[in-house]
């Protein structure tokens, strides 16, 4: 089975114009086998790029890598971001930052509902609020804003997850399993 993870650079957002990967490598831990290993590429702003490859090759480990998730860590090679004004490394707390990744599976809390979900997102640093009910809209989800996250079904929830997501506008955005 072939999986997709997806990742976008936003042309004009904090003038970032790519993110490349240089022999970029990540593990679980420091010193521990490598998840993927050797990866070199180049995601230019205003495009979207889909990694592909079959079940358990390294894909979602290597977004979440890139979105500075805790693990998996980068052990070698280098990530590098670019814009106009100056190039620097893409580094966990810079890719916090900087980026938004939808996960797959996201946690959430089944008693909450769906507007307080939307709530954390409408407060990020590149802010939802002003996005958000175009989203809704788009992803048809403005009709289930008084439910509960338990009360969606599969498909409610993660266009529910997407509207959210699309209403931040991070200079990078990492889509695993869209």
């Amino acid at each position: 089975m072939n999986a997709q993870q997806v990742v976008a650079v936003t042309p004009g957002v904090n003038l970032i114009s790519s993110l490349e990967l240089r022999s970029f490598s990540c593990s679980w831990s420091p010193g521990s086998r490598p998840v993927v290993s050797g990866v070199s590429v180049v995601f230019d702003a205003g495009q979207v790029t889909a990694i592909c490859g079959p079940n358990g090759c390294g894909k979602s480990s290597l977004v979440g890598c890139l979105a500075g998730l805790s693990e998996p860590v980068p052990t070698s090679g280098k990530a590098i971001w670019h814009s106009c004004k100056e190039d620097g490394l893409w580094e966990s707390k810079q890719a916090r930052a900087h980026s938004v990744l939808l996960r797959q599976a996201a946690p959430f809390v089944p008693s909450d509902y769906v507007s307080s979900y939307f709530a954390l997102f409408a407060n990020a640093k590149y802010g939802g609020k002003d996005l958000l009910p175009e989203m809704c809209k788009r992803f048809s989800v403005d009709g289930l804003l008084s439910k509960r996250l338990s009360e969606l079904s599969g498909g409610q929830w993660r266009r529910v997850q997407c509207a959210a997501h699309f209403s931040v506008q991070a200079p990078v955005r990492f889509l695993d399993e869209p």
